[in-house]
């Protein structure tokens, strides 16, 4: 578990300084350290184009908000040390930067080629590492049961499946929300991807 405790807490360490920013912006008037959590830890066509590389997976660190943390950090919580004992710390790491950094290039490409209403639009989150580990497990035993919302008991290529639609169908036509549902997409098919990869099909 010691691999999930380092995640979490660079994940609320990440969060901590979003909080920090905006507490020095609220009493200070200083926005000089959300903009650099912004050039440095969301995913945005502006960070691509300047050469921060790096924000393609430190991106997968970072949250703004409360809920959004704690839901993210729930799923890594009860999800992670299923697909550990399969692959093993490295190879859980590998899954996590791998869905993260897929993830983050989706939404990117996504929200610069298709989705134009937000010409400055910037990402940032754990969701899409998380629903790669989500998916990965679901590739490997798909009959298992997944609780949806902690009380219905669902299939889990079922529960995966509808997740992956539902949000390719906000991605495509209902854009301009709050959700990066093209990072949840790249998220989750790099789960596959990488479950593929393990079985050698890919």
């Amino acid at each position: 578990m010691w691999i999930v405790g380092t995640l979490i807490a660079l994940n609320l360490a990440v969060f901590a300084a979003w909080n920090y920013g905006y507490q020095l912006a609220q009493r200070f008037r200083d926005v000089s350290w959300i903009r650099f959590l912004q050039r440095n830890f969301t995913t945005s066509w502006t960070n691509f184009t300047q050469g921060r590389i790096w924000t393609l997976a430190t991106s997968a660190f970072s949250h703004e908000g409360t809920s959004h943390i704690l839901v993210n950090m729930a799923s890594l919580f009860f999800m992670a040390p299923a697909v550990i004992s399969i692959l093993g710390n490295s190879g859980f790491l590998a899954l996590y930067f791998f869905a993260g950094i897929t993830s983050s290039t989706v939404s990117l490409l996504f929200n610069h080629f298709v989705n134009r209403q937000n010409p400055k639009y910037a990402a940032h989150g754990a969701s899409g590492a998380t629903y790669g580990a989500i998916s990965f497990f679901a590739a490997a035993f798909p009959r298992e049961t997944f609780l949806l919302f902690f009380v219905v008991p669902v299939p889990a290529w079922l529960c995966v499946s509808g997740i992956f639609a539902w949000d390719l169908y906000n991605g495509l036509f209902r854009r301009g929300g709050m959700t990066d549902s093209a990072g949840h997409v790249g998220g989750m098919l790099a789960g596959v991807l990488f479950f593929l990869r393990k079985i050698g099909r890919v």
